[in-house]
């Protein structure tokens, strides 16, 4: 199976909007992003996101160019402090459930630091510094994750 991890684009001050919507800058960021990233040519199963709204616009971009508009799947344990081990779980029972195969692939769309924690989680080490709108590749070998790439805006 393999993990793409992504941030959420940057977001609008509570105070310029209280649901915290992605601001215009952000929104091309990740179009140039999503665009990079569909060139690869990911087969994505599954998008999945957290329940804030800049995390749904975020993974709603991506899905546009990945052809994944109905793939896209709010989940409640994504939130910017939720604990890492229920997305783990979750990780571990869809793995077992619906990705099975060599080219099976889950994106997510989250938020600092559960991201981050989640992704120390699985490669056993605090070694990621995340960007808004980057994507990280980890892959899954029997039940090891192992970190394939990672790229953010500043690279395109």
């Amino acid at each position: 199976m393999l993990l793409y991890l992504a941030q959420h684009a940057r977001a609008k001050s509570k105070e310029e909007n209280p649901l915290r919507g992605i601001t215009a800058p952000g929104r091309a960021e990740t179009e140039r992003m999503a665009r990079y990233f569909s060139g690869l040519e990911p087969r994505i199963d599954q998008i999945w996101h957290s329940e804030k709204l800049r995390a749904r616009e975020t993974a709603e971009i991506f899905a546009k160019f990945l052809s994944a508009s109905d793939r896209l799947q709010e989940k409640a344990f994504l939130a910017p402090f939720d604990e890492a081990a229920l997305a783990e779980a979750a990780l571990t029972a869809l793995t077992k459930d619906a990705l099975e195969g060599p080219a099976a692939a889950l994106l997510i769309v989250g938020h600092m630091p559960h991201l981050s924690n989640l992704a120390a989680r699985l490669l056993g080490a605090e070694v990621l510094r995340f960007r808004n709108s980057g994507i990280v590749a980890l892959e899954q070998t029997g039940t090891d994750w192992q970190l394939i790439w990672m790229f953010t805006p500043d690279i395109l």
